[in-house]
């Protein structure tokens, strides 16, 4: 699929979610870019935000807390930020409308 100039496989976002919905069940901080191999990619989780499987808000130093927002463990979120900075930014799907060029990804992936 292409999302705007970029291609990301399926796999890539699946594997991303993957990724974040362990950690969110642990309760452990939000992974970060460069951990993992490079999978976690700011571009694939913004995607996934997006299609409105997850909440992103990020805080302090660019310190991430992600909420799953569909299946079976709706809720659960990664670690809050330790030093409670002040939420500074939200990356969300919100009212049906979608960002120009954003993901039409097919939601059954990430069941």
């Amino acid at each position: 699929m292409n999302f705007g100039r970029r291609i990301f496989p399926h796999q890539t976002l699946n594997e991303t979610f993957g990724l974040i919905k362990a950690a969110a069940i642990a309760g452990e901080r939000c992974p970060m870019n460069h951990e993992n191999g490079g999978t976690l990619k700011s571009m694939n989780v913004a995607a996934i935000a997006r299609i409105g499987d997850i909440r992103i808000e990020i805080s302090g130093s660019n310190y991430r807390r992600i909420t799953l927002l569909t299946g079976p463990h709706a809720g659960a979120a990664t670690a809050p930020d330790p030093t409670g900075a002040h939420v500074w930014k939200v990356i969300e799907y919100r009212d049906g409308r979608r960002r120009p060029g954003g993901p039409e990804f097919p939601r059954e992936a990430f069941a």
